[in-house]
């Protein structure tokens, strides 16, 4: 079944699309968010950078934005997109249970996936005591001694960026690139490298 069209469809509830609903709703423009309910940062205890809301439970955050949405006449649409079908004036959006929506304009909000490396406990730790972002997690692992699994030589770059106050030098980054080099570069910034060693298992 095909609903009423409105202006714009966002395909992605997150903070990028409900940023933009929140946007065109207060702009009376009749928006229509679709969201399946996988969430990024689900696994994270807080979400930080954010002014005014720092160390808010992600859920928390989502929540609270999802309200403001629906308070300026937004439509959050719990579902999953499976087909975008567009036609000269519009485009046909259709979901998993057999519905569809249709808007003339189309804003993808999906966001990116984290595509995990196999090794067992790795998933059940993420967002906790496994983390991947000095600007999310810096403070909290500050003055903690840090342990890198490696997936390239550009992997390097990220021990600096969560033990030191600044971001890596220009050279630093010359260096991480220049594979034969690894090891002196994190030795000299006193790194202990284990090359040629596989992790399995996060106990």
């Amino acid at each position: 079944m095909t609903r009423p069209d409105r202006e714009i469809i966002i395909i992605g509830g997150g903070p990028a699309g409900l940023s933009a609903a929140l946007t065109l709703a207060r702009a009376r423009r009749s928006v229509s968010i679709i969201d399946n309910g996988e969430l990024r940062n689900a696994p994270a205890v807080a979400a930080h950078g954010l002014l005014g809301l720092e160390g808010i439970n992600p859920l928390e955050f989502l929540a609270r934005g999802r309200d403001e949405v629906a308070s300026f006449g937004g439509e959050i649409v719990h579902g999953k997109v499976v087909a975008v079908s567009p036609d000269p004036d519009r485009f046909a959006v259709h979901l998993a249970d057999g519905n569809a929506l249709a808007a003339g304009t189309l804003l993808i909000a999906t966001g990116v996936t984290d595509e995990f490396p196999p090794i067992a406990g790795l998933r059940e730790r993420w967002g906790h005591d496994v983390v991947h972002c000095p600007y999310c997690h810096g403070w909290e692992i500050r003055d903690q001694r840090i342990g890198l699994i490696a997936t390239g030589p550009t992997s390097a770059l990220h021990p600096p960026r969560l033990a030191r106050p600044t971001p890596p030098r220009r050279d630093d980054r010359e260096a991480a690139e220049n594979e034969e080099s690894l090891p002196h570069f994190c030795g000299r910034l006193s790194f202990t490298t284990a090359q040629g060693h596989s992790v399995h298992r996060f106990e």
